[in-house]
């Protein structure tokens, strides 16, 4: 058994953190009781929360089972190097982060539908090349395919 520290992050901006131990053979994590009431105060049906566990000087990242069941993952803690952190963010990102990427995506596919009308509108109503059609297609499937993977990435739930 090890000793640390679990800090819960909800969707609602509730966080909540504790000592707990948990299994380095299995990564079970074993909450005290205090914890799990009040945990249940917090969550309602469908509730969206992340967690991550620092013990000693690593941090883990932990999967949520339910809203009482909690896994280390030990095969892979982060490390302390911005590198790899970044590249942990963009390949395994949190509920959080995943809800900034979706924002952005929708973002630039208002900024591409713009682009769209604006080229379209500069172009007339006169005969366009292929060239001229392409563009505005593209800018337009563009559009389709990043709104898409933002509202995909906003999902609640993983």
């Amino acid at each position: 058994m090890t000793i640390g520290t679990i800090t819960l992050t909800f969707a609602n901006g509730v966080v909540l953190s504790g000592g707990v131990s948990f299994s380095e053979e299995n990564g079970q994590v074993f909450l005290p009781d205090r914890l799990k009431s009040a945990i249940g105060a917090v969550v309602d049906e469908g509730a969206v929360h992340e967690a991550t566990l620092a013990a000693g000087d690593r941090e883990y990242r932990v999967d949520v089972v339910s809203h009482l069941t909690y896994f280390v993952d030990l095969a892979s803690p982060p490390s302390k190097a911005w590198v790899f952190r970044a590249v942990d963010s963009l390949l395994r990102p949190t509920v959080a982060q995943r809800q900034q990427m979706g924002r952005s995506l929708h973002s630039l596919a208002i900024a591409s539908l713009g682009g769209a009308v604006g080229l379209a509108h500069s172009y007339g109503l006169g005969f366009w090349t292929v060239g001229q059609e392409l563009t505005v297609w593209g800018l337009i499937l563009a559009f389709v395919l990043l709104f898409a993977q933002g509202s995909v990435l906003m999902e609640p739930s993983k």
